[in-house]
Protein backbone atom coordinates (compact mmCIF):
# COMPACT_ATOMS: atom_id res chain seq x y z
CA UNK A 1 0.00 0.00 0.00
CA UNK A 2 1.20 3.38 -0.73
CA UNK A 3 1.25 6.78 0.84
CA UNK A 4 0.63 9.45 0.22
CA UNK A 5 3.68 12.11 1.03
CA UNK A 6 2.36 15.45 2.54
CA UNK A 7 -1.18 14.17 2.52
CA UNK A 8 -1.59 11.80 5.26
CA UNK A 9 -5.50 11.28 4.33
CA UNK A 10 -5.02 10.05 1.13
CA UNK A 11 -7.88 12.59 0.00
CA UNK A 12 -6.92 14.72 -3.17
CA UNK A 13 -7.29 18.21 -2.05
CA UNK A 14 -8.99 21.08 -4.90
CA UNK A 15 -6.16 23.08 -5.79
CA UNK A 16 -6.60 27.12 -5.16
CA UNK A 17 -5.74 29.91 -6.66
CA UNK A 18 -2.90 31.93 -4.53
CA UNK A 19 -3.66 34.43 -2.27
CA UNK A 20 -2.12 37.47 -4.54
CA UNK A 21 -4.82 36.37 -7.56
CA UNK A 22 -7.88 36.38 -5.19
CA UNK A 23 -7.08 39.78 -3.75
CA UNK A 24 -6.47 41.32 -7.38
CA UNK A 25 -9.62 39.55 -8.64
CA UNK A 26 -11.76 40.81 -5.55
CA UNK A 27 -10.15 44.78 -6.07
CA UNK A 28 -10.62 44.42 -9.59
CA UNK A 29 -14.43 43.88 -9.34
CA UNK A 30 -14.41 46.69 -6.39
CA UNK A 31 -12.93 49.03 -8.53
CA UNK A 32 -15.27 48.14 -11.49
CA UNK A 33 -17.94 48.36 -9.58
CA UNK A 34 -17.78 51.91 -7.90
CA UNK A 35 -16.44 53.17 -11.31
CA UNK A 36 -19.15 52.10 -13.64
CA UNK A 37 -22.02 52.88 -11.08
CA UNK A 38 -23.16 56.52 -12.62
CA UNK A 39 -22.72 59.86 -12.08
CA UNK A 40 -25.32 62.32 -10.63
CA UNK A 41 -26.04 65.81 -12.74
CA UNK A 42 -23.68 68.35 -12.03
CA UNK A 43 -26.68 70.25 -9.55
CA UNK A 44 -26.82 67.46 -7.26
CA UNK A 45 -22.96 67.33 -7.38
CA UNK A 46 -21.76 70.87 -6.71
CA UNK A 47 -24.58 70.68 -3.84
CA UNK A 48 -27.09 73.29 -5.93
CA UNK A 49 -29.92 70.29 -5.58
CA UNK A 50 -29.42 67.27 -2.24
CA UNK A 51 -29.61 63.82 -2.96
CA UNK A 52 -32.65 61.52 -1.72
CA UNK A 53 -32.82 57.91 -1.73
CA UNK A 54 -30.64 56.05 -3.47
CA UNK A 55 -28.62 58.90 -5.02
CA UNK A 56 -27.18 59.58 -1.85
CA UNK A 57 -24.74 56.21 -2.37
CA UNK A 58 -23.83 57.53 -5.92
CA UNK A 59 -23.31 60.88 -4.04
CA UNK A 60 -20.97 59.52 -1.66
CA UNK A 61 -19.45 57.16 -4.46
CA UNK A 62 -18.44 59.66 -6.67
CA UNK A 63 -17.62 61.81 -4.28
CA UNK A 64 -15.28 59.63 -2.09
CA UNK A 65 -14.64 56.27 -3.66
CA UNK A 66 -14.02 57.11 -7.47
CA UNK A 67 -11.70 59.88 -6.35
CA UNK A 68 -9.20 57.40 -4.58
CA UNK A 69 -5.65 57.59 -6.44
CA UNK A 70 -5.52 53.55 -6.60
CA UNK A 71 -8.54 53.09 -8.29
CA UNK A 72 -8.29 55.53 -10.99
CA UNK A 73 -4.14 54.68 -11.50
CA UNK A 74 -4.99 50.90 -11.57
CA UNK A 75 -8.24 51.79 -14.06
CA UNK A 76 -6.69 54.36 -15.62
CA UNK A 77 -3.16 52.57 -16.25
CA UNK A 78 -4.69 48.95 -17.26
CA UNK A 79 -7.25 49.87 -19.73
CA UNK A 80 -9.85 48.47 -17.72
CA UNK A 81 -12.17 51.53 -17.01
CA UNK A 82 -15.10 52.56 -18.27
CA UNK A 83 -18.24 55.03 -18.41
CA UNK A 84 -22.19 54.51 -18.89
CA UNK A 85 -23.19 57.86 -18.96
CA UNK A 86 -24.48 57.84 -22.90
CA UNK A 87 -27.42 55.60 -21.21
CA UNK A 88 -28.03 57.54 -17.82
CA UNK A 89 -28.73 59.18 -15.63
CA UNK A 90 -27.17 62.01 -18.01
CA UNK A 91 -26.82 61.30 -21.16
CA UNK A 92 -25.00 62.94 -23.49
CA UNK A 93 -26.77 65.51 -25.68
CA UNK A 94 -24.54 66.82 -28.00
CA UNK A 95 -23.52 66.06 -31.24
CA UNK A 96 -19.90 67.38 -32.24
CA UNK A 97 -17.58 66.49 -35.56
CA UNK A 98 -14.57 67.48 -36.95
CA UNK A 99 -13.02 69.61 -39.73
CA UNK A 100 -9.41 70.61 -40.53
CA UNK A 101 -8.02 73.31 -42.62
CA UNK A 102 -4.46 72.23 -44.31
CA UNK A 103 -2.17 74.97 -45.38
CA UNK A 104 0.86 74.26 -47.90
CA UNK A 105 3.94 75.37 -48.31
CA UNK A 106 3.36 77.10 -51.12
CA UNK A 107 0.05 79.05 -49.61
CA UNK A 108 -2.61 76.62 -51.01
CA UNK A 109 -5.25 75.57 -48.57
CA UNK A 110 -7.40 72.64 -48.36
CA UNK A 111 -9.25 71.00 -46.46
CA UNK A 112 -8.61 68.02 -44.25
CA UNK A 113 -9.64 64.05 -44.01
CA UNK A 114 -11.44 63.04 -41.20
CA UNK A 115 -13.81 60.46 -40.98
CA UNK A 116 -17.65 61.94 -39.70
CA UNK A 117 -19.36 59.22 -39.03
CA UNK A 118 -22.84 60.64 -39.88
CA UNK A 119 -21.81 60.66 -43.62
CA UNK A 120 -20.75 57.05 -43.63
CA UNK A 121 -22.19 53.95 -45.15
CA UNK A 122 -23.82 51.92 -41.96
CA UNK A 123 -21.19 48.91 -42.88
CA UNK A 124 -18.28 51.58 -42.46
CA UNK A 125 -19.93 53.24 -39.23
CA UNK A 126 -18.95 50.40 -37.34
CA UNK A 127 -15.51 49.94 -39.02
CA UNK A 128 -14.60 53.39 -37.80
CA UNK A 129 -16.54 54.48 -34.99
CA UNK A 130 -13.65 54.65 -33.35
CA UNK A 131 -12.52 57.54 -35.27
CA UNK A 132 -15.90 59.48 -33.57
CA UNK A 133 -14.66 57.93 -30.04
CA UNK A 134 -10.73 59.38 -30.16
CA UNK A 135 -12.21 63.29 -31.39
CA UNK A 136 -14.65 63.00 -28.04
CA UNK A 137 -10.67 63.77 -26.42
CA UNK A 138 -9.49 65.38 -28.86
CA UNK A 139 -11.15 68.42 -28.97
CA UNK A 140 -11.56 68.60 -25.71
CA UNK A 141 -10.34 71.97 -23.80
CA UNK A 142 -9.48 69.55 -20.80
CA UNK A 143 -6.68 67.76 -23.06
CA UNK A 144 -4.92 70.45 -24.91
CA UNK A 145 -2.01 67.61 -24.82
CA UNK A 146 -3.87 65.74 -27.91
CA UNK A 147 -4.33 68.04 -30.01
CA UNK A 148 -0.46 68.64 -31.72
CA UNK A 149 -0.62 64.75 -32.36
CA UNK A 150 -4.11 64.99 -33.96
CA UNK A 151 -3.52 67.91 -36.29
CA UNK A 152 0.16 66.49 -37.30
CA UNK A 153 -1.78 63.36 -38.34
CA UNK A 154 -4.30 64.89 -40.29
CA UNK A 155 -0.73 66.85 -41.68
CA UNK A 156 -0.14 63.44 -42.79
CA UNK A 157 -2.67 62.23 -44.49
CA UNK A 158 -2.68 65.43 -46.60
CA UNK A 159 0.38 65.02 -47.39
CA UNK A 160 0.84 64.38 -51.39
CA UNK A 161 4.11 66.25 -52.52
CA UNK A 162 7.67 66.59 -50.74
CA UNK A 163 8.05 69.33 -52.70
CA UNK A 164 4.78 71.16 -51.39
CA UNK A 165 4.34 69.47 -47.89
CA UNK A 166 1.51 70.77 -45.26
CA UNK A 167 3.17 73.78 -42.84
CA UNK A 168 0.13 74.97 -40.61
CA UNK A 169 -3.38 72.75 -39.81
CA UNK A 170 -6.35 74.32 -38.14
CA UNK A 171 -8.51 72.40 -36.11
CA UNK A 172 -12.08 73.18 -36.23
CA UNK A 173 -15.12 71.58 -34.14
CA UNK A 174 -19.07 71.72 -34.93
CA UNK A 175 -21.61 71.31 -32.39
CA UNK A 176 -25.01 71.35 -31.73
CA UNK A 177 -27.38 70.03 -28.82
CA UNK A 178 -29.50 67.27 -29.38
CA UNK A 179 -32.89 68.13 -28.95
CA UNK A 180 -35.72 66.82 -25.88
CA UNK A 181 -38.13 64.13 -27.31
CA UNK A 182 -41.15 65.75 -28.89
CA UNK A 183 -38.63 69.45 -29.15
CA UNK A 184 -37.82 70.64 -32.36
CA UNK A 185 -34.04 70.26 -33.62
CA UNK A 186 -31.99 73.02 -34.10
CA UNK A 187 -30.29 71.96 -37.39
CA UNK A 188 -27.63 74.52 -37.55
CA UNK A 189 -24.12 73.50 -35.76
CA UNK A 190 -22.00 76.20 -33.66
CA UNK A 191 -18.27 76.49 -35.13
CA UNK A 192 -15.07 77.34 -33.44
CA UNK A 193 -11.49 77.14 -34.51
CA UNK A 194 -9.69 76.05 -31.55
CA UNK A 195 -6.39 74.96 -32.56
CA UNK A 196 -3.54 76.30 -35.18
CA UNK A 197 -0.89 73.54 -35.74
CA UNK A 198 2.74 74.23 -37.71
CA UNK A 199 3.62 70.73 -38.62
CA UNK A 200 6.92 69.31 -37.85
CA UNK A 201 8.46 68.60 -41.10
CA UNK A 202 11.03 66.20 -39.27
CA UNK A 203 8.19 64.15 -37.76
CA UNK A 204 5.81 64.49 -41.01
CA UNK A 205 9.30 63.02 -42.98
CA UNK A 206 9.67 60.43 -40.79
CA UNK A 207 6.45 58.96 -40.35
CA UNK A 208 5.95 59.32 -44.50
CA UNK A 209 8.96 57.20 -44.84
CA UNK A 210 8.11 54.82 -42.17
CA UNK A 211 11.35 55.26 -40.46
Amino acid sequence: MSERRGNPSGVDRPKTAPTWVKLLVGFHVFASVIWALPNLPEKVMNGTVAPTGTKWLLYWNAKYLKTLSPVKAYLFGTGTWQYWDMFAPDPANVDWYATAEIEYKDGTKRPGDYPRIYDLPIPVKFVKERYRKFYERAHDDNRPMLWPAFAQYIALKGYTDAKNPPVKVRLTRHWRFVADPGKKQEENYSAHTYYTHIVDQRMLEKARSGR
